[in-house]
């Protein structure tokens, strides 16, 4: 399964803790998450509950850290029900690509190890 999807704000812009401590997601990263969840719509999602190879490459133009993306990546991944819980990553390779502005985005692949 290959999936293409926007950048995810900065993970700074991702989530805030509210006045009793909970983490929450700001309203950027709600924003990418449903956009992604619209996107991954059009794809045959399969719920996997097997060991998983992920694969994600991140065109960006910034000085960005490879793991910022990672976190809403797999929250909505699951959330969307690509796989049962992101437990099931065995592997991950990240490829990061410097690029311009306009060409951001996120490449992600998911296979089962056989």
């Amino acid at each position: 399964m290959r999936i293409e999807l926007s950048k995810p704000v900065a993970l700074n812009a991702l989530y805030g803790t509210n006045k009793w401590g909970s983490k929450y997601i700001k309203k950027e990263g709600r924003r990418w998450q449903e956009e992604a969840l619209w996107a991954l719509k059009t794809h045959d999602l399969y719920n996997w509950a097997v060991p998983l190879r992920m694969e994600v490459e991140l065109y960006t133009c910034r000085h960005q850290d490879n793991d910022s993306c990672l976190k809403i990546l797999q929250d909505t991944l699951q959330l969307a029900g690509v796989y049962e819980d992101d437990y099931w990553i065995f592997e991950l390779n990240i490829k990061k690509f410097k690029v311009k502005k306009p060409e951001e985005k996120l490449v992600v692949e998911i296979d089962v190890i056989q």
